[in-house]
Order: structure tokens, then C-alpha cells, then sequence
């Protein structure tokens, strides 16, 4: 059984997805400025690489879930209440 779960690995992507999404934004915002700070720009550039390569692998692991759920014809999981 897998400890880490689709739905998991899901909300780590929306999380990765919207921090490249907010320093992607800033970088553009920072590079429009009359004197933008470089220095700034390639410490956001660095951070959104990052979360770009982790958005990359949290697909391929989420895709190799997906593919062996398919293929076996079942999904093991643990039922977690929710509190909201």
C-alpha cells in the first residue's frame, strides 16, 4: 500500500503549481521596474526552478500511480476523516 496517496501527491502539485505561478509573477513585475533589482530576479528565477522541477516529478509520480492503479484494477488507500 502506498503511505503517500494520489490525492496527497495532488495537493503538493496545486501547492508547487501556485508558488511558480506567484514567483513567475513577481519576476515579471520586478522586471518591468525602471530599475529592477537583478539580484531579486535570479533569487525568484532559482526558487521557481525549484518548484518546477518538484511540479515535474510530483506528474511523473502521480502518473505512475495512476498507470499502476489501471493496470492492477485497484487503489489501496487509508480513509482520513476531515475535519472541515
Amino acid at each position: 500500500m502506498n503511505v503517500i496517496s494520489i490525492g496527497s501527491l495532488l495537493e503538493r502539485l496545486v501547492v508547487e503549481v501556485s508558488k511558480v505561478s506567484v514567483l513567475e509573477n513577481r519576476k515579471a513585475a520586478e522586471q518591468k521596474k525602471e530599475n529592477p533589482d537583478k539580484i531579486l530576479i535570479v533569487d525568484w528565477d532559482k526558487v521557481s526552478r525549484g518548484a518546477n522541477e518538484m511540479k515535474a516529478g510530483l506528474i511523473n509520480e502521480i502518473d505512475a500511480r495512476l498507470k499502476e492503479s489501471i493496470e492492477s484494477g485497484k487503489y489501496d488507500y487509508i480513509k482520513i476523516g476531515r475535519t472541515f
